[in-house]
């Protein structure tokens, strides 16, 4: 029963600063005679325009890169998930290259027109590889971390590419699509 009693203590208290705060509001009018409001944020509200910000800050850094970059920031956030808790076997870590070779073109989807095919001999020669395949297929037996795989490049992407979205379907679980928006 503490918690309720502390519960009705904090409601004469709250009404307290709300008739401060229309006080205030009231006297600065009169001084001013300019009719001012004044919005109370709650906590909620402040972490997420805080998160809001931040956000279109990274974006609007992600923007700046170029693909090279965004692709580099790609391996970093999986090499990061690797030390943080959720270790990449040796099979995911080869499922992740095939994943970011396939997905190479979405790292210059905002680049000028014509800047991926100028880079694509580069892109090549940079990461070893004889070309691009858009298409995967893994085929292992069960426990070799598929899904999971799939859900850390998933997070990725859409931490390294802007503009993205990512659409994946778990067939095993009645056809429950699962949607995520990079804006």
């Amino acid at each position: 029963m503490p918690y309720k009693n502390s519960v009705f203590m904090l409601q004469p208290l709250w009404q307290q600063c709300i008739d401060t705060m229309e006080m205030l509001r009231r006297s600065s009018e009169a001084q001013s005679s300019v009719s001012t409001e004044i919005v109370l944020e709650t906590e909620l509200d402040r972490r997420m325009r805080l998160l809001k910000e931040k956000e279109r800050r990274i974006e609007s850094g992600v923007k700046d890169m170029d693909g090279f970059k965004r692709m580099q920031r790609c391996r970093d956030a999986l090499s990061t998930l690797d030390r943080k808790g959720w270790p990449r076997s040796f099979h995911q870590k080869e499922f992740h290259d095939d994943f970011l070779r396939a997905c190479a073109r979405l790292f210059w989807k905002t680049e000028p027109k014509g800047q991926f095919n100028r880079d694509h001999q580069k892109i090549l020669e940079l990461n070893g590889w004889d070309h691009l395949a858009q298409e995967i297929l893994v085929s292992t037996p069960r426990r070799f971390g598929k899904t999971i795989s799939v859900s850390m490049f998933a997070a990725a992407i859409i931490f390294s590419a802007p503009s993205i979205e990512v659409w994946m379907q778990n067939h095993s679980r009645s056809f429950v699509p699962i949607w995520k928006r990079s804006f």
